[in-house]
């Protein structure tokens, strides 16, 4: 049976669970969108990188060996 004691320790017990939980749910969501921006920029960076454009793309100019 459930008294007033045992709820009187049970809810803030509960309630503090509850509140690292929702601190690990934020750093959770926090480092995921740090990720997805990472990713978002590695890929516009790769797209760069394979549209031509860049230098490193280019054929050596000058006399060949």
């Amino acid at each position: 049976m459930v008294t007033w004691a045992t709820l009187a320790l049970g809810i803030p017990a509960l309630l503090g669970l509850l509140g690292l939980l929702l601190s690990q749910v934020r750093v959770v969501l926090t480092n995921l969108i740090a990720v997805v921006r990472a990713w978002h920029e590695l890929r516009a960076v790769l797209r760069e990188g394979a549209s031509g454009t860049s230098q490193e793309a280019d054929p050596p100019s000058g006399p060949g060996p």
